[in-house]
């Protein structure tokens, strides 16, 4: 697992992409045939992705390339609190990342209108079994 080092400009400028992520969603009309192109929903963080426990979206630059990735707000302790792109495989340029990044936030928005992931991130923290990860909630809203 690589680390993502994003500072705090990155995640003012991630705010205003966001925004802006979130009206492009919105203006698509609902298509019960949706298929993600993302592709978040089995990872370990897929309870907790969801739009409103999008903190930031980030494009950002290092020496190696471009990446897209969602901030998230809240994870248990310990966890990573992104998700994005792939590091080992970075974007050749901006315009391809913040595609990317409007991609990921459309997925989701629709994946979530569509009744297919919840709208709220999974309320608390999982419990870790030797190699797995087991999510259980008495929250009838997850």
């Amino acid at each position: 697992m690589a680390i993502a080092h994003i500072t705090k400009a990155d995640i003012k400028r991630g705010k205003k992409i966001l925004k802006k992520a979130l009206e492009a969603a919105e203006q698509h009309p609902f298509d019960p045939d949706f298929q993600p192109v993302a592709g978040f929903q089995g990872t370990l963080l897929s309870p907790y992705i969801c739009i409103s426990n999008i903190r930031s979206l980030i494009v950002r630059e290092d020496k190696e390339g471009w990446y897209a990735e969602l901030l998230l707000k809240n994870v248990p302790e310990g966890w990573p609190d992104v998700v994005g792109t792939a590091s080992a495989l970075p974007l050749p340029s901006k315009n391809l990342a913040l595609l990317c990044a409007y991609e990921m936030v459309n997925d989701q928005y629709q994946m979530e209108r569509a009744g297919l992931a919840p709208k709220n991130p999974f309320p608390g923290s999982p419990f870790i079994v030797g190699n797995e990860v087991i999510f259980a909630s008495y929250d009838g809203n997850w």
